[in-house]
């Protein structure tokens, strides 16, 4: 009896979790902040910051509730693993859900990437690419500056 309350309680917080997690997704606007810069250096025309205003939206929409069931899915597992006796069923089939979820978000991700080609210029998509690789050497030379490592090969 004390199991099936402790399950009740854990279904309750996770429901109440998603449904202040997704409210919380979806009050964030797009496109990401970080991503914002690569984008206004590409010079697009108002036609095709419109687009794009609509596009991330629209994925921004689309994966919200994605992601709110990925953390729903690990907080299960989390909460299976927790128990005196974890059941290995159940972790199976919560490990399956898991990994279908993120392979639909990985798949949004994807559709974005595409539609976004679609909507930059073959120079646009090869300036965006160049950005891209300079804006990952710039975080590279910083990790580099500023990471302290654990542990030090030198005794």
């Amino acid at each position: 009896m004390k199991n099936l309350q402790k399950n009740l309680q854990i279904t309750a917080c996770t429901v109440l979790l998603t449904l202040l997690s997704s409210s919380a997704l979806l009050a964030q606007e797009m496109p990401n902040p970080r991503k914002a810069p690569l984008l206004a250096d590409l010079g697009l025309t108002s036609s095709q910051e419109a687009t794009l205003q609509e596009l991330a939206a629209k994925y921004s929409e689309d994966t919200a509730n994605l992601r709110s069931l990925i953390k729903v899915t690990e907080s299960r597992i989390k909460a299976e693993l927790s128990q005196e006796k974890p059941s290995m069923s159940k972790l199976e089939k919560f490990t399956a859900d898991l990994y279908a979820v993120k392979q639909a978000d990985f798949l949004e991700q994807m559709k974005y990437q595409v539609a976004l080609a679609a909507i930059l210029s073959p120079s646009e998509r090869k300036k965006l690419k160049e950005l891209k690789i300079e804006r990952r050497q710039k975080q590279d030379k910083y990790i580099d500056k500023y990471y302290i490592p654990f542990y030090s090969d030198n005794k």
